[in-house]
């Protein structure tokens, strides 16, 4: 409820293709869509949905297991990212965030978490965002979504977040 009422606060917000979604909330600013699509046009799925905070993410960021390379399975994902963060000028900063499940040691966990949002930041500059808008964050396991208990909730602790970083 609370990002609806935030999109309706902001559609008084600079609209570049004119179809009713600010660009704050608009996957696709450049091409009149739909609001159910989150701004992009019925042939174009978004991968990435814009929240005042934060990017959802549709898809995963993989890893080759234990180790910063990104697989090439998540090169979609991450070219989506790039995309969007350069369609909007406005995301003056973002924050790269990996975290990891409980299993092997925190220290290591910390570790492999800053190597790989250093390896996703790499990958967007490497599609011309400005190396100047991004910050690579590892967290290990000190930010779990889920229970490290199941093999579910280890699968969704290990992710990539991107959060919006406004100027205070």
């Amino acid at each position: 409820m609370a990002d609806e009422e935030e999109v309706s606060r902001l559609s008084s917000e600079e609209d570049r293709d004119a179809d009713g979604l600010a660009n704050h909330f608009d996957s696709c600013p450049d091409m009149a869509g739909k609001k159910r699509n989150h701004g992009c046009p019925d042939h174009e799925i978004p991968m990435v949905i814009l929240h005042r905070t934060h990017f959802e993410l549709l898809g995963r960021v993989f890893f080759v297991p234990h180790q910063p390379a990104l697989h090439s399975r998540a090169h979609a994902q991450l070219d989506w990212v790039a995309r969007v963060i350069k369609e909007h000028p406005e995301f003056r900063r973002i924050s790269v965030e990996a975290h990891s499940d409980s299993r092997g040691s925190p220290e290591a966990n910390l570790l492999l978490t800053q190597a790989q949002a250093q390896a996703v930041l790499q990958y967007l500059v490497e599609r011309g965002v400005e190396p100047e808008q991004l910050e690579a964050l590892g967290y290990g396991d000190t930010r779990p979504v889920a229970d490290n208990g199941t093999v579910k909730g280890r699968e969704h602790n290990r992710r990539v977040e991107f959060k919006i970083v406004w100027p205070d």
